[in-house]
């Protein structure tokens, strides 16, 4: 199953992200910094569909 989470990138988001992404789901992150964006990505394992610090 695909699944969006907003706020993935820290704190619960990111942990139910880990948590679904241990269960064999498709999970796709959802957050205002880049940076943590780029780290999340980094320590889940996943593949980056886009990435950018250019959302208003």
């Amino acid at each position: 199953m695909d699944i969006v989470i907003t706020g993935g990138t820290s704190g619960i988001g990111y942990r139910i992200a880990k948590d679904l992404i241990a269960e064999g789901h498709q999970v796709i992150i959802i957050g205002q910094d880049a940076a943590k964006g780029r780290a999340s990505v980094a320590q889940l394992a996943i593949i980056p569909l886009w990435l950018s610090d250019e959302i208003q």
